[in-house]
């Protein structure tokens, strides 16, 4: 019985002490646009689909992060904004290298905070890529109502 304990007492410390991300690293994404974004979207470079949104949540609000696992290689990387704000918020970039953790940066350059925020993180982090929001108004956005109207009942 002693034996058992032991034992079972040795696999359950192997597996609190398992690394879950072991071989990866993490990728942050800060929106720092002035706006929400909706979709999220992370792929490998040599990839045309760019796969699901890697958001949990319905959107990324300004000044949210997401952290990300990855294994390494070179990503792209798409924000999409949300279709019930007046503020669409949208960027892209390629050739994100992921050889450590990274930060990926939303921001404007026409918003002098936004773009000192951005600027202090990528001083402040190695391996950083600031990506320029495109952003554009919405004279009619979608409702959040409606939004929630398209989703099947429960």
């Amino acid at each position: 019985m002693l034996a058992l304990a032991m034992v079972a007492g040795c696999t359950e410390q192997a597996i609190r002490k398992r690394n879950p991300h072991e071989g990866e690293h993490q990728l942050t994404f800060h929106n720092l646009a002035g706006g929400s974004v909706c979709g999220v979207y992370v792929f490998r470079v040599a990839e045309d689909n760019q796969g699901g949104n890697r958001l949990t949540n319905s959107e990324l609000r300004n000044n949210e992060t997401l952290q990300l696992w990855l294994t390494p290689g070179d990503y792209q990387v798409r924000a999409t904004g949300c279709s019930y704000e007046k503020l669409d918020v949208r960027g892209y970039t390629t050739n994100v290298r992921l050889n450590m953790d990274g930060n990926i940066v939303l921001y404007r350059e026409d918003d002098a905070k936004s773009k000192a925020a951005a600027t202090q993180l990528a001083h402040d982090n190695e391996n950083t890529y600031l990506v320029l929001a495109k952003v554009q108004f919405v004279k009619h956005p979608t409702s959040r109502k409606e939004l929630d109207s398209e989703k099947p009942p429960l």
